[in-house]
């Protein structure tokens, strides 16, 4: 797709010259005489780049600039000034009215495509990042939208008394924040759980070790060991122990490495701590849940072991 470039400037010859130049290196040109008209242009048909001459009738390059750069919808537009004037004042003024490069005529034609190629580039990565932002952006507002649901609903999910739930479930909540850690304990264990901390991903391995865990909490930025490291370890001895992340970092950078590790739940700090509660319930209850369908099949492949032995014994008798 070729990009859209406008070329501003008084004197028929430049513009033809320019016009010329970059219609063979594939772009669409648009032309305008003045400032004025190249200011409807741009409104009309958003370029991807302006050519602009400095010294013109009505409104001169300067003007343009400082109109472009006010308004939103014109801001991110890239200008390469193309004039005569090639004073060090002249450059600083149009720099700082918003233009992005400075070219003194006459115009050497492989300075201006390179120049013209560099600006594009720029501009096509400041887009992409852009859109990016904006990706992300989206991203957290849906979360958010869905954290707010999920706190709606914690009185549906949560039972009226916490100690009713389950007063055997275990869980160990790894931070090295001894603060975090110890908000972390006061509102699970209010919640009729029993807490167990670790300070590190090693102890963490050490508790899992010696005693029976039920679901697991863990800060993804610990030093030593990192969550997703401790993440990974976890996996691959106890493939059903939910795990459940948590970050004080921006989460988009954490989140998809973690549930490609096999996390249950991906939390950031300094949110409801509700949220906490709600996810650790809903991970013990899949678990017992898990584990009682286990049990139902072994207990399912022993009965037909069982039958078939009695349809064996009776083959033979």
């Amino acid at each position: 797709m070729s990009t859209r470039i406008l070329v501003v400037d008084d004197e028929q010859a430049n513009r033809d010259l320019l016009e010329a130049v970059l219609m063979q290196d594939g772009h669409t040109v648009l032309l305008a005489a003045d400032g004025d008209e190249a200011l409807r242009l741009i409104e009309e048909q958003p370029p991807d780049l302006v050519l602009l001459d400095l010294m013109m009738p009505k409104l001169n390059g300067f003007e343009v600039c400082q109109r472009l750069e006010q308004q939103p919808a014109t801001s991110h537009i890239p200008v390469l000034i193309v004039t005569a004037l090639g004073q060090p004042v002249s450059k600083e003024a149009a720099l700082g009215s918003g233009a992005d490069d400075f070219l003194v005529k006459p115009v050497d034609v492989e300075d201006l495509r390179t120049r013209v190629k560099a600006i594009l580039k720029v501009s096509e990565i400041h887009d992409d990042l852009l859109r990016t932002l904006n990706y992300l952006q989206e991203i957290d507002t849906l979360r958010y939208q869905q954290r707010a649901h999920a706190v709606a609903q914690v009185a549906i999910d949560i039972p009226e008394n916490p100690a009713s739930f389950n007063p055997q479930a275990t869980v160990l909540v790894v931070d090295d924040d001894s603060g975090s850690l110890g908000l972390l304990r006061s509102i699970l264990t209010d919640h009729g759980y029993r807490v167990v901390g670790a300070a590190s991903g090693p102890e963490a391995l050490q508790v899992i070790r010696q005693q029976t865990v039920d679901a697991m909490v863990v800060d993804v930025v610990m030093p030593d060991m990192s969550g997703l490291d401790l993440l990974e370890r976890i996996r691959l001895q106890y493939a059903d122990l939910p795990v459940i992340m948590l970050t004080g970092n921006s989460p988009t950078l954490y989140e998809l490495p973690a549930f490609r590790s096999g996390a249950s739940d991906f939390l950031t700090k300094g949110t409801d701590p509700i949220l906490v509660v709600l996810s650790v319930h809903r991970a013990v209850r899949h678990r017992r849940e898990l584990e009682r369908v286990q049990s139902e099949n072994q207990q399912l492949r022993l009965e037909v072991a069982r039958l078939r032995s009695q349809a064996g014994s009776f083959a033979y008798a």
